[in-house]
């Protein structure tokens, strides 16, 4: 899914309602990378999307207005959720969020996001 560049994010369109609370949810606690990366979703725009109709997006965030996350690998968070079909990875690029990805092991594509109260963080990569 490709991030963009400036003029995407000027061009792209503001997170919605459910990408903040699945971000929030997904990135709570106190890890300098989940606090660095929680920082930059106000800051974040939508730029693209999954091809399969899935509700993946694609994210840029404006640099001059908020700073990186720590070094960290990408992608840097995995997580599941609790309803056994679907699973959760969030990608950066140079310590920005990139995409938020949503997998799913069912016949059928999802169109929203699953609840995040469900949502459980597996691991942070570094």
């Amino acid at each position: 899914m490709p991030t963009g560049d400036r003029a995407d994010y000027a061009s792209g369109q503001p997170l919605s309602s459910e990408v903040v609370r699945t971000l929030q949810v997904f990135l709570a606690g106190d890890d300098p990378v989940c606090s660095a990366l929680r920082a930059q979703i106000p800051f974040a725009r939508v730029v693209g999307g999954c091809e399969c109709g899935c509700p993946s997006v694609g994210l840029e965030v404006d640099h001059p207005l908020v700073g990186p996350a720590p070094s960290l690998a990408s992608p840097v968070v995995l997580g599941s959720y609790d309803d056994g079909t679907h699973n959760l990875v969030l990608f950066t690029d140079d310590g920005y969020l990139s995409s938020l990805e949503l997998g799913y092991v069912s016949d059928e594509v999802p169109t929203v996001w699953p609840d995040p109260a469900i949502l459980v963080r597996t691991s942070l990569h570094r």
